[in-house]
């Protein structure tokens, strides 16, 4: 969720795959850089975290290579190339979603499939309990979102989710990309 001075990125902590759940502390959104956050929905195993450190160390030699950090617009179309480039070799079957914050621009939040469509958006959601989470957000969402809001937004999905969906996921994580950089939120 894009708030006035933020960007939200929520995700679940479970790792599963079929019926059989693994891991209920995975941290699914990546730190690209110190305004940049990677939320990766994984539809094979390994390539969300292959894609994701692929992404990261290539944001990181840019850095090094020219003295600064791509913004977030530029970092989201570099990312849309790479995934459009291997999806003619050997793709990467992830969903992204971008957060980032840059001084001129302010807060944004790009939306990206793994067939290479990429859009900036307000909000967005992937994976199976997005039909919850987007109808959820969908009636709440506002432009001009206070931090709180969103958070009071973010709450109500997770309920959504744990009321609808079919799927025990116990554990959420939030990150917030802001002016200061990316730190986790407590939900509570």
């Amino acid at each position: 969720i894009t708030c006035e001075d933020c960007v939200l990125i929520m995700c679940d902590q479970s790792s599963m795959r079929s019926i059989v759940r693994f891991n209920d502390h995975q941290d699914k959104i990546y730190q690209m850089d110190t305004h940049l956050a990677m939320g990766s929905v994984q539809k094979k195993g390994g390539d969300s975290v292959n894609f994701s450190e692929y992404v990261q160390k290539n944001l990181k030699l840019y850095s090094l290579k020219n003295g600064r950090s791509l913004s977030t617009h530029a970092a989201a179309n570099f990312i849309r190339g790479e995934l459009a480039s291997y999806l003619r070799k050997k793709p990467y079957y992830v969903d992204l979603l971008l957060g980032g914050y840059d001084e001129k621009e302010g807060p944004a939040l790009y939306f990206f499939d793994y067939l290479a469509s990429m859009q900036k958006m307000t909000y967005g959601a992937h994976g199976y309990a997005a039909y919850f989470v987007t109808a959820t957000i969908d009636r709440y969402y506002k432009p001009g979102l206070t931090r709180e809001e969103g958070m009071d937004i973010m709450r109500k999905c997770i309920e959504e989710i744990r009321t609808r969906f079919m799927v025990n996921t116990p554990n959420f994580l939030i990150k917030v990309v802001d002016a200061n950089g990316t730190s986790v939120v407590d939900l509570n």
